[in-house]
């Protein structure tokens, strides 16, 4: 007969980490290779958005009594509430919120995605006619640069870390951890 084995276990997951790493990796990439650069860096915006919301409602869930009844509000609103609870200054009109405010249109321009036709006439010199980039482009299209992504990735941490100033985690970045027993299973 098999003997039967019962393994328990628990993790701790930070997801906010998790899609830190990915904005970075897919920014890294995009400033190494030419092919494919642009949706390395659309992706890099949309992970650093991301990572933003899911610290907010990491921070949001530790330290105030009624998040799950706020949690569904827009994104802002969340920082918002946040910077309050931790007495902090919300001047959108400077970085790095003021990069927050169009990270998070980019997420809803994506999130919401239609498509479109939009439309442009320009005169150009003919000498540089052949090498003329794309003129023709919507909002979300003109984020997806090398230096805006590496604005908004360091503006993400920069709010992140501000926030966790509050009540510092030594374990902010940390991806997680767990543990698992294995006993014998006795019937």
């Amino acid at each position: 007969m098999e003997k039967k084995f019962v393994i328990k276990g628990e993790r701790n997951i930070n997801t906010y980490a998790y899609l830190m790493m990915s904005a970075r990796h897919s920014y890294e990439y995009a400033t190494k290779c030419k092919e494919g650069q642009f949706y390395q860096l659309m992706s890099s915006l949309i992970f650093s958005v991301f990572t933003l919301e899911a610290y907010l409602n990491h921070l949001g869930c530790q330290s105030i009594k009624y998040w799950h009844a706020i949690e569904s509000i827009k994104v802002w609103s969340k920082l918002k509430v946040l910077y309050t609870h931790c007495n902090l200054n919300f001047d959108s009109s400077k970085r790095p919120l003021q990069t927050i405010s169009e990270l998070i249109k980019f997420r809803n321009l994506m999130a919401h995605g239609k498509s479109e036709t939009i439309s442009g006439k320009e005169i150009i010199d003919e000498q540089i006619i052949n090498s003329y980039p794309d003129f023709i482009v919507t909002k979300w299209e003109l984020m997806c640069t090398k230096k805006v992504t590496k604005r908004a990735i360091d503006d993400v941490k920069n709010i992140i870390n501000t926030l966790d100033s509050n009540d510092p985690d030594p374990d902010l970045w940390f991806l997680g951890d767990g543990n698992s027993v294995i006993s014998k299973y006795n019937p």
